[in-house]
């Protein structure tokens, strides 16, 4: 019966298989060096035959770091801005390391989107901006914020009395969904 080994393998299976996670790979990775960016792992894979003989093989991994991506605050700001008003026509520009021009993206609930988000293009609730990016190893990773569009309020007044020579009254007659 054969069995495989090595940081990594967290299961073996009766019929010579075996389950790999380069998470487990990456924690110790990381534990080791927080800098890290690649490591190999040797997996070996051995084999006791019926008349006790044994032999092994191994194969080398590689696991590399995910990348690291993050969506950054718009310019005029210390942090991602995530609430706007659904009247809100001015656009808002956020910007994510690593940038677009070296291959990541923007979306806007599942859908692709330049970096520039405009409130009042949108419904009113929670809407969640995703900025993904695959690296030159093929290796995926993406970072995501929910943006919350509030609706905006119904705003009115009346007038107490119509009278222009004497003081007048306004009443608020907002109304809020």
């Amino acid at each position: 019966l054969g069995s495989f080994s090595g940081l990594g393998i967290v299961n073996n299976f009766a019929n010579a298989q075996a389950i790999f996670d380069p998470s487990t790979v990456a924690t110790v990775a990381l534990a080791n060096n927080p800098n890290w960016s690649d490591t190999t792992v040797t997996i070996t894979y051995t084999l006791i035959d019926s008349t006790l003989c044994t032999t092994s093989t191994t194969a080398d991994i590689k696991v590399t770091r995910l990348p690291y991506i993050e969506i950054l605050a718009p310019v005029s700001g210390s942090t991602v801005d995530t609430f706007f008003c659904v009247n809100d026509a001015t656009p808002i520009l956020f910007f994510g390391t690593p940038s677009e021009t070296q291959g990541a993206e923007f979306k806007l609930d599942g859908a692709s989107i330049n970096s520039t988000f405009v409130p009042i293009t949108q419904t009113e609730g929670i809407h969640m901006l995703t900025y993904e990016y695959t690296d030159g190893f093929g290796c995926f990773n993406l970072d995501s914020q929910e943006i919350v569009v509030h609706y905006k309020p119904e705003v009115d007044f009346a007038l107490s009395d119509s009278c222009v020579s004497t003081a007048i009254s306004f009443t608020d007659l907002t109304t809020f969904a």
